[in-house]
């Protein structure tokens, strides 16, 4: 990244340095910040925010935090923070947008809610949000307010909301990862702590619930059928009590430990491949459900397609490869990314002589991303902070390495949906970067080298990242902190890529 666009800078005399607000945050270590109207619109719920552990956050975190927000006017063309009742461990753009007018449009965000089980039922979460479409239109060096150091236009700060749910839907345990089908967004599938996979059609469910309510009911339905089944002739089904306690409409249960792995496969609707701590990787097909009329739960259960060992010391995140029906990455904790073809029975993929393909890191990997243009292209990022990519026709060695891209190990990858060499990347350590992997501008290291932008305004570990399907530049990160985070870099530095 060009220094001028680092924060605390001393070669552009517009970025505040940390040392000027240093003394401010002195007295506010492990303090959760709540956002108000960063720049024209950022907003923060403080009456649903929890509150962080006092040793969460150290005192440089705070430090650069606040020298963050005083930046935001220079790095951000748009920027929106909402800080949420607990975390989200995922979050998703729907492909749906609605034109309000032509400054302003409503997007919907996919989210979930981890309460380390402080809350008796989680939930799955679709948010609303309205923002610019060209901020730059309408707000110039006019709008800032210099007390408040933001940017605020009385014209669209009253049309513009901060994220606000539309749908809360019950969920019996924390969601690791929620995805829509892309068939049909309305179908939803999360994977759990418990490796159980959860599939919801969110038309078929209120917009919101009451959790002590909810909670009385569902101990009543497995005590109804757990009474139910001592009465009856006919064998009791040995998934009713435990579905009885299930919101969703499918269940899909194989895995034995933690998932974090789901995909749903671009091309056939209705089919998905799951990953989990046990090393093994499942196919499901929920088109060819079939009602086990036995079941007294609302909940159908559904058994995998087929199903094999994919990583020795468990799966970390897998993928349909984006133009292709049959092909799965998948990437572990024993520092493999291995490819597996659905045609042969989730066979590995060999190369010419009959071997199996594989690229060998020498840390766990933790997350990949398939280009979304480049069928042959592939990204992976592990526990040191290290990216790679790869071309699978020959996984011998990668195209590209990143070192030490991120301080601590990366958490979530994905691919720009129209800028087929721009990646971003997020961390634990708080940070979410993006990258251009064609930029041959020779630098000191290879930290530097691809390096376009920089967001530092998580306070927390960075838990998941989705790029916006309709506008090429917007992102949407959730983290640690409670924080949902919607961004749009500064055109400037944007240009940079031309």
């Amino acid at each position: 990244m060009d220094e001028k666009y680092t924060i605390g800078s001393q070669e552009n005399p517009d970025v505040i340095d940390d040392e000027e607000v240093e003394a401010e945050a002195e007295d506010q270590n492990g303090t959760h910040f709540d956002d108000d109207n960063i720049l024209n619109n950022g907003t923060a719920d403080s009456q649903s925010q929890s509150q962080l552990q006092s040793d969460s956050i150290d005192s440089q975190k705070v430090v650069d935090y606040k020298t963050w927000k005083k930046n935001c006017p220079i790095l951000y063309d748009y920027i929106q923070t909402t800080s949420l009742l607990w975390p989200s461990l995922t979050i998703q753009w729907f492909p749906d947008i609605d034109q309000i007018n032509s400054d302003i449009v409503q997007q919907r965000i996919l989210t979930g809610s981890y309460s380390s089980g402080n809350s008796k039922i989680e939930s799955l979460n679709v948010s609303s949000i309205k923002y610019l479409l060209n901020p730059n239109n309408i707000i110039g060096i006019e709008s800032h307010d210099i007390i408040k150091n933001e940017f605020i236009n009385n014209q669209v700060q009253d049309k513009l909301d901060k994220i606000s749910i539309l749908q809360k839907i019950p969920h019996r345990l924390e969601a690791n990862r929620a995805r829509y089908m892309p068939q049909n967004p309305d179908v939803i599938g999360s994977i759990c702590s418990d490796g159980s996979v959860s599939i919801y059609n969110r038309t078929k469910h209120p917009n919101s619930f009451n959790e002590e309510e909810e909670f009385k009911l569902q101990q009543q339905r497995q005590s109804e059928l757990l009474s139910q089944s001592q009465t009856m002739d006919s064998p009791f089904n040995e998934y009713d009590e435990e579905l009885a306690g299930e919101f969703c409409d499918i269940k899909l249960k194989f895995h034995k430990s933690d998932g974090w792995g789901i995909s749903w496969n671009q091309q056939r609707e209705g089919e998905l491949i799951t990953g989990a701590s046990d090393g093994l990787i499942a196919l499901w097909d929920i088109t060819k459900l079939e009602k086990n009329n036995n079941n007294r739960s609302s909940t159908s259960l559904l058994n995998p397609v087929t199903f094999t060992t994919a990583h020795d010391y468990g799966v970390n995140d897998l993928e349909y490869l984006w133009c292709h029906d049959s092909i799965i990455a998948t990437v572990g904790e024993d520092g493999l990314l291995k490819i597996f073809d659905k045609r042969q029975n989730l066979k590995q993929v060999c190369n010419e002589n009959g071997n199996n393909k594989f690229v060998k890191n020498p840390v766990g990997i933790n997350t990949l991303s398939w280009n979304k243009k480049n069928e042959f292209g592939i990204s992976i990022g592990d526990s040191n902070g290290d990216l790679s990519f790869f071309d699978i026709r020959d996984m011998n060695k990668s195209i590209k390495d990143i070192k030490s891209g991120h301080d601590s190990g990366i958490t979530c990858l994905e691919w720009n949906y129209t800028n087929y060499s721009v990646i971003a990347s997020g961390s634990s350590d708080g940070l979410v970067k993006i990258w251009n992997i064609n930029d041959d501008n020779e630098k000191n290291n290879d930290f530097d080298k691809g390096l376009v932008f920089v967001h530092g305004g998580h306070m927390l570990g960075v838990n998941d990242l989705s790029w916006n399907p309709n506008d090429k530049w917007c992102i949407a990160s959730c983290s640690d902190d409670n924080s949902v985070h919607v961004w749009k870099p500064s055109i400037e530095i944007l240009n940079k890529l031309k």
